[in-house]
């Protein structure tokens, strides 16, 4: 009786006991390492022998191959320039287990993220390019350099390219992270431009490159390969939100679109909403990445998945089951160390079944969010974890084994040796006998009775480039394990094999839901038209996001238009709406699709084709004028809170097209439109992006302005500050400068009236000066004193009103400080340069700004201004010259921090920490989740991150400088760039968009938009409250 390899692996789950879950401790090397009951750990390799290694690759021989760092971190294009790092090759060379002897395998290397060996060659990714290097007089010294891939970019992060990796069908994988544009040509279809993040794969005999999965993530890193040829792989910044969403691990789906959602995914072919990730892993900075594939650990183990956090100084073990089409996972304990400066960036199986994970040490710090401190001197090592009680290995890797006499019976009966690295060697031997290896692996798949034997004949048929090869993989089609028959799958996918179509159409009805995703998958990519009715058709039956992706996206590659179209109008709304998509996703000069298409859906009672009604519209814009009758009739109804809710969604997207405004304007001046509907429509007004008030929605919006309901007004007003950037209309001025003088008004209200009057037509006198100067104050919220800001930058004031600004400078944060002594730029009184003085002598928040900026404000003033602003400049300089003793004082009061205060600090106006940052879920999206932030970030990490900010940047939200072609000059961080512009956030309330062609030149800045100066606003003790605050969110 045969026996599924998936029954063994859910049996092997099945055996967790609580003894498992329990933990064991070592101390070892100055740190505590906290391990899975029953596991231990040693060193086995360590300084002098390797100092920061970070990614590592044993051959057939057992020798480690190590990318090693010179922990340097200049730019990374002087690295590109110098080449200063280096590969080592490490031995052991008496069979104790522990690495004894090196060579320096290659040296001059950039950057090197990855490495993977491969039939006698070391494939090594050091962005931009996968260097194939080999040692052809096996002195361990590569003495032959190939440049294997080029991807032709690097950015700042260098995280353009991570890998290779072999996958068990002979292909090596790579991932290239965000977001430099690269260009990739195909013969046999549109060549493929992308800013994008990529899974790639390319055969080591070279070829083209070919797409695997599209992300908007920041870095995808490692990939590792479940038994049946599914990837998964880990990523950094899969989520704008961050926090505990930030990182994961993916299963990646091919032609799957993952986030984050932005601008780089603009063109990628999309089956719906973004792929859901398996685990979200908070801000670990995942990194190496593996599964386990022998059971010496025990049975719990085999086939878990082991996943590095460089952040969290641990080592995830995952469970993976199936679920639907994908998998879930249940987290379990491996391995943990106290200490800060461990970070593992690599972990692979070693031949015996022992675990070996790669600690690269302090020296990292390019764009990282925990390294603050650049320690090269912390020195990394190399470390094996076993099972105390393990059984020793013999001759794991089968050097006892003469391996070139042995004929086509022996090698067969190798493939199911329990030795992994047997295993492997015996596939790479049949792959090299090509044509004459067909004939017993088929023979394996036909008469053996075990699972993993015919599996393994699978994985070396896909090694093997023949015809015939393709026709024996299709004998694994009717095998009755499934992971047998998913390998196969994979196989005959990976080659395009379009002999096969007939034998992998049953699969879509296979009762192994991942089957008939890998089938739809591989009959997509071999392109026959005939097969898409059987695609659609199996959507009627695809009750789960991923076997939808397949059967769609296999349509959209296909591009059967004739035969796709014949099933928009299909009475099962699944098939229907699969339609729809591919035919509005395939890449094509016109639209296949027509309004008419949607637009009776809108109204649909499916919610499924209502909603893909609405995203098919999003893609075209001159379409709107469809939805017109639709959203007239919507709010002629009465509605209830939801459908309220869903048509302002979708009418906010509307609402600046020509055919959709009148519509809203008719309602809006409606005598019998409701409170409800009205501020809604307002609040569509404010989002809808517009620059100037249409003429169809004045008299609304004029009504609005007179009502007796202040909500109304608040409404009406928050729209016009949105919108009202070109208006000269009279009326509305009027109407808003009495609201704006109306103390009975909420200030909030006041001020964004004020905002919202043309600055031509505005008047600010000494009443209207006194108000605003006092929302400038640290005792206000930030959106307040931002508005107040705004409104100051961009009215006309005289003489007076500038003394009444110098004077209200004492009270205000660093936020506001900085922006504000721009508007004194074109001022010289000596008189105000006195009140400037005075005023600034008694700020806390002057540090903010660098002292030759202050030299530059105050010199124009004259000499005797000057000269009295001295003890100013030796308080801004004293402030910047004891940035050292001051982390240390505050440090010192840790003993005495209260987390309690701290979250007040938090909480307040004057910090505004929320203004920018989420904590669980409440705060701003403009800078990086707090959420977790005690988990990987130390307390002087912490407070210097508070006090210093621009010492380094949290990757993604790292600052820049744009100069546009009218001279304008930016810094901001990019929240997104969708090729034609990109929307720069300047501060805690500033996000303007800037396009492409008014760019003059972009380059790295090395200012936060975090203000400094914060450390001004508190006391010590505050800011060690602050800090002990955030270190107990974990």
């Amino acid at each position: 009786m045969r026996i599924s390899i998936l029954a063994l692996m859910l049996v092997a789950l099945n055996t967790v006991s609580f003894s498992v879950l329990a933990e064991e401790t070592v101390e070892l090397d100055g740190q505590v390492f906290t391990l899975a009951d029953g596991l231990t750990i040693e060193q086995i390799a360590g300084p002098p022998l390797i100092d920061r290694p970070i990614a590592a690759s044993f051959d057939e021989l057992g020798r480690l191959y190590v990318t090693e760092s010179s922990g340097s971190n200049a730019r990374v294009y002087d690295q590109l320039e110098e080449k200063p790092h280096r590969v080592l090759r490490l031995e052991d060379t008496d069979g104790d287990g522990i690495f004894d002897k090196r060579t320096i395998f290659a040296d001059k290397m950039m950057f090197p993220e990855g490495c993977q060996w491969y039939d006698g060659s070391l494939y090594v990714g050091a962005p931009p390019e996968i260097w194939k290097l080999t040692d052809v007089d096996d002195d361990g010294v590569a003495d032959k350099r190939e440049v294997f891939f080029d991807g032709k970019t690097l950015n700042g992060c260098a995280n353009d390219l991570h890998g290779p990796y072999i996958g068990p069908d002979g292909w090596l994988y790579w991932a290239k992270g965000a977001f430099e544009e690269q260009t990739y040509e195909f013969e046999d279809k549109l060549d493929l431009v992308t800013r994008a993040a990529h899974l790639f794969r390319r055969h080591p005999n070279g070829g083209v490159v070919e797409p695997v999965m599209t992300g908007g993530m920041d870095n995808p890193v490692d990939i590792t390969f479940t038994p049946g040829g599914e990837r998964l792989f880990t990523t950094t910044f899969l989520t704008h939100s961050g926090g505990v969403t930030r990182d994961g691990l993916i299963h990646a789906i091919y032609g799957g679109v993952y986030g984050k959602d932005h601008g780089v995914l603009n063109g990628h072919p999309r089956t719906g909403d973004l792929m859901p990730p398996l685990v979200h892993q908070g801000a670990s900075a995942p990194c190496g990445l593996t599964r386990v594939e022998s059971d010496i650990l025990g049975m719990a183990y085999q086939n878990n998945i082991l996943s590095c956090s460089f952040n969290l100084r641990k080592v995830f073990r995952y469970q993976l089951t199936q679920e639907g089409s994908s998998f879930k996972t249940q987290e379990l304990p491996f391995l943990e160390s106290n200490n800060i400066d461990f970070h593992p960036t690599d972990v692979q199986e070693d031949a015996d079944g022992s675990i070996v994970v790669v600690d690269t040490g302090g020296w990292y710090k390019i764009c990282c969010p925990t390294s603050q401190l650049y320690k090269p001197d912390v020195l990394g090592g190399i470390y094996r974890v076993t099972r105390k009680d393990a059984p020793r290995t013999a001759d794991p890797r089968g050097m006892e084994i003469a391996w070139h006499k042995l004929n086509d019976e022996h090698l067969s009966q190798l493939l199911q040796d329990p030795r992994k690295a047997v295993r492997d060697r015996a596939r790479m031997l049949f792959s090299k006998q090509e044509v004459k290896a067909i004939l017993p692996l088929v023979t394996i798949l036909e008469q053996s009775d075990d699972a993993a034997h015919r599996l393994q004949a699978v994985w070396a048929l896909s090694h093997i480039h023949h015809p015939a090869a393709r026709i024996a993989t299709q004998v694994a089609l009717s095998d009755n394990d499934s992971t047998v028959v998913q390998a196969a799958l994979h196989v005959i996918s990976v080659h395009k094999d379009k002999y096969a179509v007939q034998k992998v159409l049953p699969q879509l009805h296979s009762e192994n839901l991942h089957n008939r995703r890998v089938a739809a998958e591989a009959l997509g990519r071999i392109g026959d038209d005939k097969v898409i009715p059987a695609l659609l058709a199996a959507l009627g039956s695809a009750n789960n996001r991923h076997l939808e992706h397949s059967l769609i996206y296999a349509c959209i590659e296909i591009q059967g238009i004739d035969r796709i179209r014949q099933f928009t109008q299909h009475e099962v709304a699944a098939v229907r709406r699969g339609a729809l998509i591919a035919l509005d996703q395939i890449p094509s000069d016109e639209p296949l699709l027509a309004p008419g298409d949607i637009s009776s859906l809108f109204t649909s009672s499916d919610s499924s084709l209502r909603d893909i009604a609405w995203w098919i519209l999003s893609h075209h814009p001159d379409w709107a004028g469809s939805a017109a009758k639709h959203f007239d009739s919507q709010l002629s109804k009465d509605l209830d809170d939801q459908q309220l809710q869903e048509l302002a969604v979708n009418l906010i997207d509307y609402a600046n097209s020509p055919d959709i405004q009148p519509v809203i304007g008719s309602h809006l001046s409606g005598e019998d439109l409701s409170k409800d509907k009205l501020i809604v429509l307002l609040d569509v007004i404010a989002q809808s992006g517009n620059k100037s008030v249409p003429t169809s929605w004045k008299s609304g919006i004029i009504r609005s302005l007179q009502s007796d309901d202040l909500s109304v007004i608040g409404a009406a007003v928050g729209a016009l500050n949105n919108i009202n950037k070109e208006s000269d209309d009279s009326q509305i001025a009027s109407l808003l400068s009495t609201i704006s003088a109306d103390t009975d008004v909420p200030a909030m209200v006041r001020l964004q009236a004020m905002n919202s009057i043309p600055s031509g037509l505005r008047v600010i006198d000494a009443v209207n000066m006194t108000f605003i100067c006092s929302q400038v104050s640290t005792t206000e919220n930030v959106a307040t004193r931002a508005t107040a800001v705004d409104v100051i930058m961009s009215s006309p004031l005289k003489g007076p009103e500038f003394f009444q600004l110098a004077n209200a400078l004492q009270t205000t944060g660093p936020m506001e400080l900085k922006r504000l002594m721009e508007r004194f730029a074109n001022q010289q009184s000596p008189e105000l340069g006195q009140a400037l003085v005075k005023s600034l002598t008694n700020s806390d928040a002057i540090s903010v700004i660098p002292l030759d900026q202050w030299k530059v404000h105050l010199n124009k003033y004259g000499d005797d201004v000057f000269a009295s602003a001295e003890p100013l400049f030796e308080r801004v300089n004293a402030a910047n010259s004891q940035k050292r003793e001051k982390i240390e004082s505050v440090l010192a009061l840790m003993d005495q921090a209260d987390a309690r205060r701290g979250q007040q600090v938090f909480s307040s106006n004057k910090a505004a920490c929320m203004s920018c940052h989420n904590m669980g879920y409440v705060g701003g999206k403009i800078g990086p989740s707090l959420n977790g932030i005690g988990r990987i970030r130390q307390p002087r990490d912490l407070l210097e991150s508070i006090m210093y900010p621009s010492v380094s940047f949290v990757r993604s939200y790292e600052p820049v400088n744009v100069i546009t072609t009218d001279g304008k000059v930016y810094n901001g961080v990019i929240k997104d760039d969708d090729g034609q512009r990109i929307q720069l956030q300047l501060d805690a309330q500033r996000l303007i968009d800037i396009p492409h062609d008014e760019i003059d030149e972009q380059s790295e800045s090395k200012v936060s938009i975090m203000p400094a100066g914060l450390d001004k606003q508190f006391t010590p003790q505050q800011l060690a409250d602050l800090v002990k605050f955030l270190q107990e969110a974990r």
